[in-house]
């Protein structure tokens, strides 16, 4: 046959035609990693006692592989030994073996009968995973430890009992398990894995012991047969997405000991008709009973102080609730049903949930009583129509994408009491300019995407690093967020804009910068968002030391006009560089003070010489074509002054 045998080793097999029974030689100790992997022919393998170790692969995808014998001088069954057998039918492990890997019989889809005895005792991860056929199982008690998904997808697995030497049943151990019936969990078992019965769609009942103080995400998520469950109140958390989909559970006691249910933990439980939420409880989370649509009856207490977004969405309790304004007890304003466009919120409400108002497109314009300190994440997200936000002084932070998209918002006034901004706090909101109050001290990113000027004080950021030390490494991450209020991961797409700083103390200017950039160049993008530090300081020497490299006339006179107009830590090298170009740009530099009307950097740099006789004439036609009035009126003035010609043109000048 074809064996390639070396000091005991078999270490190949090299298939010969006709032939399907294979016994292995005597004297062969060990059988190598895939040694037999792929042999399709064979049906029948004898294994000789002289064998004591068994590779890794060594038969897997023998897909026609019937019957093995495995003997007793074998002690461990390796990683994905049989993988892929598919015509294995039964297979007797003998009491030699202490372990059996990972994926050692890993849809073997086939196989029926397995009997695991008292020597082993670990079962290693998806070991009998998509062992599809498989209808009993008996794990023995000397088993400590059962590894993920060990029996994921065993299709005809009825029932099947844990043994008291089990402490934790590991995630997806018992996934999509669709004929189990019956589990019976010991009080060994102290915790339950993510995933450990999800999809096991015909297990009806579960005991779930008191010694068991957690259980993981998903759990039990679409266990559709599942009819009622005590949680034993050893049991604090009720994780994310632990009986999504159950929907025929009609019952279920949530224990004194629980503080938190969720993420979506109920969602979709269509059955529920009550729930009684115990006092100990202090947050809900997002879609934790949403569709649930029997759902009549709820208490909830005031210890709860957290409730996500849509937590209640789709239930009888909030449809038939009898306001347009859903509030807690506490003050909690979980939702809003009402079409109205002008509203006024109680002065009763002292919190509003996540996305209550998110997408009331029929809302125009809201007051927010001084009751309540903080506005939530999502809160007006997608109000497409709001044109109008009265925020009191009691208010201290706005959350992430608290207003985004309310493309009808022009302006806003944030009070003095504010002193944190979200991430996308007003991305999409049509402002064109905006001024960040002076006790605001984080700013988050994408906050005022779409806007083009914004003015800040340097009180911000007074936690971030001194702006010379930021990182000179694209990719690497901003010291201070102020960089990316507007840009954010989007050099592909970079909006221009400029930021003005001012004194906190006087109010005065200190400086502005121009935060534009071709989006070919990721790497100046990033110099710009990087450069931003401690108090709203801005590192100009990364700026002035990458000016010779920036792509496009329009980004390198705005920076050079812009250095020589604020010229912080300015030396003559680059102030001659900025000057010079500057002076061979000087129309295109004049016009793009007419097109972003500013005639303050006009007359910063004026002095340079960039109007000159041989444009003027150009630059006059370019304003009053663009309608600049106060341009074609000041450069009118200039040629008369400066050039002696052009008396009486401002006489001709219709202002």
């Amino acid at each position: 046959m074809g064996f390639q045998i070396c000091n005991g080793v078999l270490k190949k097999y090299t298939e010969e035609k006709g032939v399907t029974e294979i016994v292995i030689p005597d004297g062969v100790q060990r059988i190598g990693e895939r040694a037999f992997s792929g042999c399709d022919n064979i049906t029948n393998v004898t294994i000789p006692n002289s064998v004591t170790s068994i590779g890794g692969s060594a038969f897997a995808g023998c897909s026609n592989l019937e019957n093995i014998t495995i003997p007793n001088s074998v002690t461990k069954i390796c990683v994905c030994t049989f993988e892929w057998c598919d015509k294995l039918i039964s297979i007797t492990i003998p009491r030699s073996v202490t372990s059996i890997s990972d994926g050692a019989f890993q849809n073997c889809t086939c196989l029926k009968n397995v009997t695991i005895p008292d020597s082993v005792t670990s079962i290693g991860n998806y070991a009998f995973g998509g062992c599809r056929s498989l209808n009993s199982l008996t794990i023995p008690d000397s088993v400590t430890s059962i590894g993920k998904g060990a029996f994921q997808e065993c299709i005809n697995l009825a029932s099947v009992t844990i043994p008291v030497s089990i402490t934790s049943i590991s995630d997806n151990a018992f996934f999509e398990c669709n004929s189990l019936t019956a589990v019976s969990i010991p009080d060994s078992v102290t915790s339950i894995g993510d995933g450990a019965f999800c999809k096991c769609g015909s297990l009806k009942n579960i005991a779930i012991p008191d010694s068991v103080t957690s259980i993981g995400e998903a759990a039990f998520s679409d266990c559709n047969s599942l009819e009622s469950i005590a949680i034993p109140d050893s049991v604090a958390n009720i994780s994310n997405h632990t009986f999504v989909s159950c929907s025929n559970l009609t019952s279920i006691t949530i224990p004194g000991s629980v503080t938190d249910i969720g993420n979506c933990a109920f969602y979709e439980c269509t059955n529920l008709t009550s729930i009684t939420i115990p006092n100990s409880v202090t947050s809900i989370g997002n879609l934790a009973f949403y569709k649930c649509e029997n759902l009549k009856d709820v208490t909830i207490p005031e210890s709860v102080t957290d409730i996500g977004e849509y937590a209640f969405n789709g239930t009888k309790w909030l449809s038939e609730y009898p306001d347009d304004f859903v509030v807690l007890k506490n003050g909690i304003l979980i939702a809003y049903k009402g079409k109205d466009s002008v509203i006024s919120i109680s002065d009763s409400v002292t919190s509003i949930c996540n996305r209550v108002f998110a997408k009331c497109n029929s809302l125009t314009s809201v007051t927010i009583p001084d009751s309540v300190t903080s506005i939530s994440d999502s809160a007006f997200e997608s109000c497409s129509n709001l044109t109008s936000v009265t925020i009191p002084n009691s208010v201290t932070s706005i959350g992430k994408r608290a207003f985004l998209e309310c493309g009808s918002l022009t302006s806003i006034v944030i009070p003095d009491s504010v002193i944190s901004i979200g991430d996308s706090a007003f991305e999409g909101c049509n402002f064109s300019s905006f001024t960040i109050p002076k006790t605001v001290r984080k700013v988050g990113r994408d906050s005022f995407r779409g806007c083009k000027e914004i003015t800040v004080y340097d009180s911000i950021d007074p936690d971030a690093k001194p702006c010379k030390s930021h990182s000179d490494k694209y990719g690497g991450s901003p010291n201070s967020l102020l960089g990316s209020v507007v840009n954010y991961k989007t050099h592909d797409n970079w909006l221009d804009y400029e930021v003005t700083v001012r004194s906190a103390q006087t109010d005065e200017i200190k400086y502005k910068v121009w935060m534009g950039g071709d989006c070919t160049q990721g790497e100046y993008c990033y110099t710009l968002a990087s450069s931003w530090g401690r108090n709203a300081t801005f590192n100009f020497n990364a700026v002035d030391e990458f000016f010779p490299k920036i792509k496009g006339v329009y980004h390198k006179i705005k920076v050079a006009m812009n250095r020589l107009r604020y010229p912080i830590d300015l030396t003559d090298e680059k102030k001659e560089m900025y000057r010079s170009y500057i002076v061979r740009s000087a129309k295109n530099a004049v016009k793009l003070c007419i097109d972003t009307d500013d005639m303050e950097l006009l007359l910063s740099c004026e002095p340079l010489g960039i109007i000159k006789k041989n444009n003027i004439e150009e630059l006059i036609g370019y304003a009053t074509e663009k309608k600049a009035v106060q341009f074609t009126a000041y450069l009118l003035e200039y040629k008369e002054s400066h050039f002696k010609k052009g008396k009486n043109a401002l006489d001709s000048l219709k202002l």
